[in-house]
Formats: structure tokens, sequence, C-alpha cells
């Protein structure tokens, strides 16, 4: 297993937010808040077995250094 700590990712839109992020055992994880009265609740909390993240070389790369070492 890496030790790669990644970044929750948010999705807001004016009256619902999602948060998606992957916990230490890689099971993968999705937050759904809703906006009551000003303030972001709760309203559903999903997990599900997610696979490991691979790092290599590539994810470094900028998009033309990636076509490159491809080609």
């Amino acid at each position: 297993m890496s030790n790669l700590q990644l970044i929750p990712i948010p999705y807001i839109r004016p009256l619902t937010a999602y948060f998606l992020y992957k916990e230490k055992d890689n099971t993968n994880v999705m937050v759904l808040l809703k906006l009551k009265d000003n303030k972001w609740e709760v309203v559903e909390k999903k997990k599900t077995e997610g696979k490991e993240n691979r790092i290599d070389e590539t994810n470094n790369l900028s998009p033309t250094e990636y076509r490159a070492k491809a080609a």
C-alpha cells in the first residue's frame, strides 16, 4: 500500500456539495452535503472498496513529455 495522501476533491453547487476521497486502506468515500439554513449538513456517506493508486514517473510529466515518451 502506498503512503500517498490525497486531498479530498470537492464538487460544489449552489445547494449541494460532494467530497470524494480515498482512505489509507484504499476505500473510496463519497460524502453528500446539503445547504440548510446557511449550514452544510451531511446527508449521505458512501464507502466502496477501491483499488490501490499506482504512481509511476509518467504522473509528473507534462502532456508534451508524456506524448513524446509514449511515441
